[in-house]
C-alpha cells in the first residue's frame, strides 16, 4: 500500500489543499508534498501531525504497517503471484497477453489509485477466475471502502479454498466495517485456527468491547500483546476495558504503556485525563486533557472533560472558553439544527463518588447557558466575534510619543461591542476624560489576570466582580514581554476595546496579576 497516496486521497476527501494541510500541521508545503510522494514515509513528528489532522487514528496507522507487511508477504496484487496460482497450466500464454496491463494495475495500486487498478484486476478476474484475481479485487474494494463488494470476492476465493487465510482476514475486517460484528467474530475465529495473528486478536478484542463483553475483549487484547508487546492501540483499548470494569489501576497501567509506546497518541492522553477526572483529581485531569488537545484540538472527550474540570474547580473563565469551543464543534450532537429556543439538554457525568447533572440551555444559535456545580456559565457563540490581545501601543501628544502597556479586545460585531460597553459601564463606576472615549476607574474595581501558556496567553478582565471578559490570544508574539517591560516603566496600563466605528478605553489601571511559566507571580 502506498501510504503517501492514501494520505493524499484522505486530504482531498476532506476538501483540504496542500496549503491548508500544511498550515494545520505547522509545516511548509514541501513537507506535505514529500510525504504524499513516498510509499513509506519516515516516522517523523510531521507525519504524526498529518495523521491527526486527517483524522487517522493510531489503530489505522498500525493497520498501515500491517498492510505493508501483509502485501510484502502475500503479494496480493503483484503479477508474480500468478505463477504460484497457475501451477503447470501454461502461465506464459496468460502472462503474454496480460503482463503489461497487470504491471500497470500493480503500479496504480501502489500509488493509491485504487479505482483505476481495480478495473484492470476485474478484467483479469473475468478472464482468469482464480484465487489470485479474486483476492486482488477484494483487497482493492476494501481500500475503496466498498466492503460488500470485498466480501463478494472473498466468498469467491473461499468457494475455491474454504480455509484461505487472506480471504478470511479481508472478509472479517469488511464485516466489521459494516458492523456485522457476530459474523465478523466467527470469520476471525476461523482464521485464528489457521494462523495466530495479533491483528486478528486485536479485531476480536475490539468487537467484544463494542458488545460490552469486556472479559473476552481483554483476553484477546492480552493475546495480541503476547504476540506484539509494542502494539500501543491494544494497550489503549485494554485500558478502556479495564476502566469500564472499574479496575482502575490496571486501566492506568495500560494507558501509560500506550503513551510510552506512542507519545503522540492523543486518545491515550484523553483517556488518562478522564481517569483523573473520574476520581476527582481535576488539576491532574486538566494537565492530560491539555496534552490531548495539543495533538487533536477537536477531541470530544478532552474538550468536554476539561470544561467540566475547570467548572468544578470554580474557574469560570477557563470553563467558558472550553465549553464554547466544545459547542462550536459538537452542538449539533446534542441539539439538532432545528433546535427550539429555550430547550434544555442534560449531560450526565458519572464520577467515582458523585454523579453530576449538567444542564445546557439552548437560548438560540448565538447564546447557550451551562448550569454546572452550582454555576451558571453564559456562552456567546457568535463566530469570529473578536480578537483578544496584549502588548504595548504608541501614545502621542505634543511632546512626543511613548509605548504604553495595554490589554483588550477587537470586535468585528458592532452590536456585540455596544453590549460589552454597556455591561462594563453597568458593572463599575467610570469617570470619562472630557469628550474622549477614555475613562478612569478611580475606585480600582477593575482587575486583570494574565497567565502565560506554552503557546498563548490567557487574559481575564474582571469588572467589579460582576462582569468578566476572558480569552486566549491566538499565539505568543512578544506582546506579553512588551506589556511587562512597559508596565514596569510606567506603573500602569490601559484596557482597550474597539470595533470598526468606535473605541472604548479605560486608563490608569494598576491592578494586574501576571503568572509566567518559569517564575513566580508578579
Amino acid at each position: 500500500m502506498h501510504i503517501g497516496r492514501y494520505l493524499r486521497k484522505k486530504r482531498k476527501e476532506k476538501g483540504l489543499s496542500i496549503l491548508d494541510l500544511a498550515f494545520e500541521v505547522g509545516v511548509d508545503e514541501k513537507t506535505i508534498r514529500r510525504i504524499e510522494k513516498e510509499e513509506k514515509p519516515s516516522k517523523t513528528k510531521s507525519l504524526k501531525k498529518v495523521y491527526v489532522a486527517l483524522g487517522i487514528s493510531p489503530m489505522d496507522r498500525q493497520i498501515f504497517n500491517d498492510l505493508l507487511k501483509y502485501d510484502n508477504e502475500m503479494n496480493h496484487l503483484n503479477p508474480l503471484g500468478l505463477y504460484n496460482d497457475l501451477g503447470d497450466n501454461g502461465p506464459q500464454e496468460i502472462l503474454s497477453t496480460l503482463n503489461e496491463n497487470l504491471l500497470k494495475g500493480y503500479e496504480l495500486a501502489k500509488q493509491g489509485m485504487f479505482q483505476e487498478a481495480l478495473q484492470i484486476y476485474l478484467a483479469l478476474s473475468k478472464l482468469y477466475p482464480k484465487k489470485f484475481a479474486y483476492i486482488a479485487c477484494a483487497t482493492l474494494y476494501q481500500m475503496l471502502d466498498e466492503h460488500e463488494k470485498a466480501i463478494e470476492f472473498t466468498d469467491k476465493v473461499l468457494s475455491l479454498e474454504k480455509d484461505q487465510f487472506e480471504a478470511l482476514f479481508i472478509k472479517g475486517t469488511s464485516l466489521g466495517e459494516l458492523k456485522h460484528y457476530d459474523s465478523a467474530m466467527g470469520i476471525f475465529e476461523k482464521a485464528l485456527e489457521l494462523k495466530k495473528s495479533y491483528p486478528l486478536h486485536y479485531n476480536l478484542g475490539y468487537i467484544n468491547w463494542l458488545k460490552k463483553d469486556y472479559v473476552s475483549a481483554i483476553k484477546h487484547y492480552n493475546k495480541c500483546l503476547e504476540i506484539n508487546p509494542d502494539y500501543a492501540s491494544a494497550h489503549l483499548n485494554a485500558g478502556v476495558c479495564y476502566f469500564d470494569m472499574m479496575r482502575l489501576e490496571e486501566s492506568l497501567f495500560h494507558i501509560d504503556e500506550a503513551i510510552r509506546l506512542e507519545p503522540n497518541m492523543y486518545q491515550a492522553y484523553g483517556r488518562k485525563g478522564e481517569y483523573y477526572r473520574f476520581i476527582d483529581q481535576h488539576d491532574e485531569a486538566i494537565k492530560y486533557f491539555v496534552k490531548c488537545l495539543k495533538l487533536n484540538p477537536k477531541n470530544y472527550q478532552a474538550l468536554l472533560g476539561i470544561s467540566i474540570s475547570f467548572a468544578i474547580l470554580g474557574d469560570i473563565s477557563q470553563s467558558s472558553i472550553y465549553f464554547k469551543r466544545f459547542f462550536e464543534y459538537y452542538l449539533n450532537n446534542l441539539i439538532d439544527n432545528n433546535g427550539v429556543p429555550g430547550r434544555n439538554v442534560q449531560i450526565v457525568d458519572i464520577g467515582y463518588k458523585k454523579t453530576r447533572f449538567i444542564e445546557v440551555k439552548y437560548e438560540n444559535q448565538n447564546h447557550i447557558t451551562v448550569f454546572i456545580n452550582g454555576l451558571s456559565i453564559p456562552l456567546n457563540m457568535n463566530k469570529g466575534k473578536g480578537l483578544i490581545f496584549i502588548g504595548s501601543s504608541e501614545l502621542k501628544d505634543s511632546t512626543g510619543s511613548i509605548l504604553y502597556p495595554v490589554v483588550g479586545k477587537l470586535y468585528r460585531d458592532e452590536v456585540e461591542f455596544a453590549e460589552v460597553k454597556t455591561k462594563v459601564q453597568d458593572s463599575v463606576e467610570l469617570f470619562r476624560y472630557f469628550d474622549e472615549p477614555r475613562y478612569i476607574d478611580f475606585k480600582k474595581d477593575i482587575k486583570v489576570n494574565i497567565d502565560e501558556r506554552e503557546n498563548n496567553v490567557l487574559i481575564k478582565i474582571t469588572f467589579g466582580e460582576k462582569y468578566v471578559i476572558a480569552g486566549i490570544t491566538d499565539s505568543k508574539t512578544g506582546g506579553l514581554e512588551s506589556f511587562i517591560e512597559h508596565y514596569k516603566k510606567h506603573g500602569q496600563f490601559r484596557v482597550h476595546f474597539e470595533c470598526a466605528t468606535e473605541m472604548f478605553v479605560i486608563d490608569g489601571l494598576k491592578n494586574v496579576s501576571i503568572n509566567l511559566l518559569n517564575s513566580n507571580s508578579k
